[in-house]
């Protein structure tokens, strides 16, 4: 054999021993990701709430570990981890190990709005994590003072429109969902607003019955008993079909503002390269506890409807809300 022919001899052994290296080792992962699931969760899992406890996402995310924990038969824990409107505690899990040990509850701020106003957000809100299923979301009412003329949105950019000077709008805070939501509906409606940040839902409510401002973002439980009282009306709903919290209450879809859905979520994410057999796993067990009537009433006395959905349902969501909220033209 000559040279030539031995050297390309060679050079094919060596391809195609390889191509066997590498088609082994997907195997070998493959069947390490199965036998992964299949003995998961062995140990105490540990769900990261990254806000302070006592608040809403606390108290999803201690239904969330008390169901998984009996629906897995392990250990689930909480641990809050607040802080950066949420940035801290996400940050963790995004560098934690993906072995479904270190899970996240995340929010329409972690996954969408931090972007409209920090600059630099210490994860890839995509990249970085594997969503696992949306729990819950609430959404966000139109509410104004009785002075203010308009008793739907149309009217309310009629109105605004007339004015001299721009109408205020309260919210829970700067970066809140009620923040943004008002900003959106601006931009969209063409109109002037300013914003009036407070500490909290509720003394952004009792200013706007006060009559210190003219309209507010708020959630239906946070501003119930004023609207009941007849101290401020409701000119809109800002989620995509009716809410069960507020069902005689039109959407903005169909007042005439197209595709206009804001509201708050909250959903289970892992780290990204967390094997899928496992977050497929995950994701069964929630939308099974989930579509039980007891989980579902108590959320409904949270203010929030249940949805538990597919992996790749949470993912497109997000992505969606990547997407709404780059837009947004927030003073940063």
């Amino acid at each position: 054999m000559n040279m030539r022919k031995k050297g390309r001899l060679l050079a094919c052994m060596a391809i195609s021993a390889t191509c066997l290296t590498m088609v082994f080792t997907s195997g070998t992962a493959v069947a390490q990701s199965g036998d992964a699931a299949a003995t998961y969760p062995s140990k105490a899992i540990t769900i990261i709430s990254p806000f302070s406890a006592g608040g809403g996402t606390d108290f999803i995310a201690r239904l969330l570990a008390s169901e998984l924990s009996k629906a897995l038969g392990q250990s689930v824990v909480v641990e809050n981890r607040p802080g950066a409107n949420g940035m801290i505690g996400s940050s963790y899990v995004a560098k934690a190990k993906p072995d479904g040990y270190t899970l996240l509850l995340g929010t329409v701020g972690t996954h969408g709005i931090n972007q409209a106003v920090y600059d630099n957000v210490l994860y890839d809100t995509v990249k970085d994590f594997a969503p696992i299923s949306l729990i819950g979301s609430t959404p966000m009412l139109i509410l104004a003072h009785p002075s203010v003329q308009a008793n739907n949105a149309a009217e309310l950019v009629a109105e605004a429109g007339r004015r001299h000077s721009p109408m205020i709008f309260s919210s829970a805070g700067i970066g809140s969902v009620g923040h943004v939501a008002g900003e959106l509906f601006a931009q969209e409606a063409g109109i002037k607003l300013i914003h009036a940040p407070y500490r909290g839902a509720a003394p952004a409510a009792v200013d706007l019955v006060g009559g210190q401002l003219q309209l507010m973002f708020g959630t239906p439980v946070s501003t119930a008993s004023y609207v009941e009282s007849g101290k401020i009306k409701v000119l809109g709903v800002t989620s995509a079909q009716r809410s069960k919290l507020v069902p005689d209450v039109p959407t903005l879809n169909e007042q005439g503002f197209k595709d206009f859905d804001v509201s708050t979520w909250y959903g289970l994410l892992a780290p990204a390269n967390t094997p899928k057999p496992i977050i497929d796993k995950l994701a069964q067990k929630t939308i099974d506890f989930l579509a039980q009537p007891n989980i579902q009433q108590q959320m409904l006395q949270q203010g929030l409807e249940t949805v538990g959905n597919r992996p790749e349902a949470f993912e497109a969501l997000i992505q969606g809300e990547v997407s709404k909220w780059s837009k947004i033209k927030l003073a940063k």
